[in-house]
């Protein structure tokens, strides 16, 4: 017989974290809305037009904790610009957890991102996505830089991702930026895709049509440094695993990385390596 003992736990332990939590655990209704369209009004002036540093983690599903402790860190570090999730701050697509990732990310002194991953578009996800942070693709420029964050879920949206012509219009006008950098959740290189669908050969065709200065993706296990088609690639690996995030220079186009935890940094270089298969020791 099916219990609802785990999730009205889970609810309890869900108000004594946050307070005044709204929803239920099978609902879509959030008590914030649209925080990428107030996150893009928080930006500050650059301090450079060609050289931004700003903070990318993944995958933090399951480690709401652990995710408060790093928001605590991230706010110690200084000349950062903003952060960017790139997906999965859910596990279930739950109201509840997305509630108290958001609540968390709600603490840093600096605006914060956050793309759909693929464990956000299930159960009620999608719609709890919309409502909490507003389209599933959405775009900033921030200085020298457009930023072009989208939905890479093929399997999770039946082929309807990523939108092809939106990525193409956005990347055709970088609104007077120099280069584009592309944050979703699945690795453009090898995305969960549907048979037929060959979105990475897609992807592969923007990155040899379009000035695009990174990629930064989640989904995978792994932390790693590489690149495809001589664009730096930066897999951020599953946040929840290693409580680890990234600090990302971009300076006139290049990019340099250090691998973070509550302990410090490691830095790493991503400058046009022409390896893709290393990852840090």
């Amino acid at each position: 017989m099916f219990s609802l003992a785990p999730w009205l736990a889970a609810f309890a332990t869900g108000l004594s974290l946050t307070g005044c939590m709204t929803p239920t655990p099978f609902g879509s209704d959030v008590d914030q809305h649209e925080l990428n369209t107030t996150a893009s009004q928080r930006l500050k002036t650059p301090r450079s037009a060609d050289s931004i540093r700003f903070v990318a983690l993944g995958d933090s599903h399951d480690a709401y904790d652990e995710l408060w402790e790093a928001v605590a860190v991230i706010n110690r570090i200084a000349d950062l610009d903003f952060v960017v999730h790139a997906g999965d701050i859910s596990d279930y697509g739950l109201a509840q957890e997305y509630q108290w990732s958001a609540r968390a990310l709600s603490g840093l002194r600096v605006p914060a991102f956050v793309v759909i991953g693929n464990h956000d578009a299930i159960s009620n996800g999608k719609a709890v996505y919309r409502d909490l942070y507003g389209p599933f693709d959405f775009s900033f420029r921030y200085g020298a830089y457009k930023f072009v964050c989208f939905n890479s879920n093929s399997l999770e949206f039946d082929g309807g991702a990523p939108d092809r012509a939106w990525l193409e219009t956005q990347l055709a006008d970088l609104q007077g930026a120099e280069w584009a950098v592309l944050v979703t959740h699945q690795n453009p290189e090898a995305p969960d895709e549907l048979a037929g669908s060959e979105d990475s050969a897609f992807y592969e065709r923007l990155l040899l049509t379009y000035p695009i200065a990174l990629i930064v993706h989640g989904h995978l296990d792994d932390f790693e440094l590489g690149e495809w088609h001589q664009v730096p690639n930066l897999q951020l690996g599953t946040f929840r695993k290693t409580h680890e995030f990234s600090i990302v220079s971009l300076s006139s186009g290049q990019v340099s990385e250090e691998l973070c935890d509550a302990n410090g940094c490691l830095s790493q270089s991503l400058e046009r390596e022409t390896s893709t298969d290393e990852t840090p020791p």
